[in-house]
Parts: structure tokens; C-alpha cells; sequence
């Protein structure tokens, strides 16, 4: 996933973000994204290829999300959305990033000048983690589960559950999409490893009363 900001025909690359999964091609079963910085290997790829995917669209304003799978040959666009993501905390990306995403790309439409100010405020992102709940039992929704223990954990910044009593839970094994997500977020990576562990255990019995 890579996040873009377009300024008057400046393109900025905001936040990139690499899915994990068990390995399986198939869409919307990853276990969690990981923002990654300029350090890593595929960061540089993956921003000059989401900036000429913006000039040859001709998105020169505003927001951009796009899907890329970076394959053998390099980058290959998925999708491509002019907006800001969806299923996104913005309240965790602001935490993230330094920079109120949704301010910035009013600034970008209506502000340029501003826009320009806000985008040089992105500073050196924390490490973080997007988690998405897995279920393998499915069923009507009685009540709520208590997320209490997940959200206690040391780098927990925030749960957001989807889901709803009297509705639907689904197998995420089999069916696509998710039902609930987290967000891991410190200045220690060593924390939101071991906090994404110590959720592993605690997502075995999330569905249990």
C-alpha cells in the first residue's frame, strides 16, 4: 500500500505499507501491514513507481491510494483510488506520521502555499503495525468481545471493531475481509513484535464469552 500527496503537481509520497501473509494468493487474507521507511529495500522502487503512476494519470491534487505488488520484475500497480485509504485509522496514521492527513489534503485543494508547510512536518515515523483479526469460527454475533487485554498492551494505539451484535462473524480463512483491526505503534521495535505475539494468544480467545 502506498499513500501519496499531490501539491500542485508535486507528488510526496506519505507512508508505504507492506502486507504479511501465510504465502496465499488470494486477496484481503493478510495477517498485518508494516509501515516501512526509506531504509528499506523496496521503499525507493515503490515511490518512483507511485509517482509516475500519478503523472501519467494526471492526479496532480490531492490524495492517492494505491495497491502495488512489487514482483520479479519490479512494481506492478494492483488499484489505484484518488482518495485517502479506507479502513484506515487517521487518528493512528496522525501518531504515525506527525501530520493530520485529512487537514493536509484540504490544505492540498484549497491551500497550496499551506499544503506545501504541512508536508515538510512528516517526520521520522515510528514504527508500526496495521493488525487484522482473523477468525476461524463463524456465527451470529450474541455480544460484543472484550478488548480490553488487546488494547492494554504496551503499543496498542487503537482497536476498531467492525462488527456488530446480532450480526454476521465470518471464517476469515475462507472469506475475504475483516471484522476487526489494530493498531501497534512505538518508537521500539522490539515492542510491537513482541505486542503482535502476546495479540496472536490473546485473538484465540477474543471470540470466546
Amino acid at each position: 500500500i502506498v499513500n501519496t500527496m499531490s501539491i500542485e503537481g508535486q507528488h510526496f509520497v506519505t507512508d508505504i505499507w507492506l502486507g504479511f501473509n501465510n504465502g496465499k494468493q488470494q486477496i484481503s487474507v493478510d495477517f498485518y501491514a508494516q509501515l516501512i521507511t526509506a531504509s528499506h529495500p523496496h521503499h525507493h522502487a515503490l515511490t518512483n513507481y507511485a509517482k509516475a503512476v500519478l503523472v501519467s494519470l494526471g492526479l496532480n491534487s490531492g490524495p492517492a491510494h494505491l495497491e502495488i505488488k512489487f514482483t520479479p520484475r519490479g512494481p506492478v500497480l494492483i488499484e489505484i483510488g484518488a482518495r485517502l485509504p479506507g479502513l484506515m485509522s487517521q487518528k493512528s496514521i496522525k501518531k504515525v506520521l506527525g501530520v493530520d492527513l485529512v487537514e493536509l489534503t484540504i490544505a492540498a485543494v484549497t491551500q497550496p502555499s499551506r499544503a506545501l508547510k504541512l508536508i515538510k512536518q512528516l517526520g521520522r515515523p515510528k514504527f508500526a503495525r496495521h493488525v487484522y483479526f482473523n477468525s476461524t469460527q463463524e456465527g451470529k454475533i450474541l455480544s460484543l468481545p472484550d478488548a480490553s487485554q488487546i488494547e492494554a498492551l504496551d503499543s496498542c494505539n487503537e482497536v476498531m471493531l467492525l462488527m456488530k451484535k446480532g450480526g454476521q462473524l465470518h471464517n476469515t480463512v475462507t472469506i475475504p475481509g475483516r471484522h476487526a483491526y489494530a493498531y501497534f505503534i512505538s518508537d521500539n521495535e522490539a515492542q510491537v513484535e513482541n505486542d503482535y505475539q502476546r495479540f496472536l494468544e490473546l485473538e484465540k480467545i477474543f471470540y470466546k464469552k
